[in-house]
């Protein structure tokens, strides 16, 4: 039986039924074990890049039998298998993530969805990844630990969308969900917290702007 958060859970649970996973990060293996144990996928890859991590992420993967589990030893997707159709990004920096998408734009032909769990810049990888063709299917804002984190769902698509600077910033899916509540009151606190330091009138302003933003979402 593998164990796993709240945050595995949430990417687990975006991942379609016999879908063809390249786990890009995958440390250990826990989210490709548990999709295989779960019988949604009965083929993936787990990419790691650290050898550390990949001689664990192989022995995981090499010992066990429900599914065709395979260990990849490289950098982000500089190279994919043609049957990989969906991508997962989690635990990492949002520059990272756009990198490597950036690295590996010509393997995506065959894509049809990529998941991220991006901690920080997420807007950022809204915007790219949305730039490359895709929509957002689903999104979920995850409390683990004390922590947030914001799972998202990108579909291929050649329907156009036109958020706002702040639902890229926030989610324009989590921004409607009761736990983006709380968020906005945890978010609150750490800008008023940043407010009363000596800052550039520059950050200054764009912080206040923000906290004026979340307002009204913390009710």
């Amino acid at each position: 039986m593998i164990r796993i958060g709240k945050r595995l859970k949430a990417i687990a649970e975006f991942i379609d039924k016999c879908a063809v996973v390249a786990d890009v990060g995958a440390d250990h293996g826990k989210l490709l074990l548990h999709l295989a144990n779960q019988g949604v996928i009965a083929k993936g890859y787990g990419i790691e890049n650290k050898p550390g991590p990949f001689r664990i992420l192989k022995d995981n993967l090499d010992h066990q039998s429900v599914a065709e589990l395979l260990p990849v030893f490289q950098d982000g997707i500089t190279k994919l298998e043609n049957d990989v159709d969906t991508i997962v990004l989690a635990g990492m920096g949002g520059d990272t993530i756009v990198n490597i998408l950036k690295d590996g734009l010509s393997n995506l032909n065959n894509v049809n969805t990529i998941i991220t769990d991006s901690h920080t810049s997420i807007g950022e990888v809204r915007r790219y990844i949305i730039e490359l063709g895709f929509i957002i299917q689903d999104e979920v804002l995850v409390d683990e630990n004390r922590k947030y984190y914001e799972i998202i769902k990108f579909i291929r698509s050649d329907k156009e969308v036109n958020y706002s600077d702040f639902e890229y910033r926030r989610g324009p899916i989590i921004i409607k969900s009761p736990e983006f509540r709380q968020y906005a009151k945890v978010l609150i606190k750490k800008i008023d917290v940043i407010l009363a330091k000596d800052l550039p009138q520059l950050m200054k302003q764009m912080l206040i702007q923000e906290r004026e933003a979340l307002l009204p979402y913390e009710n």
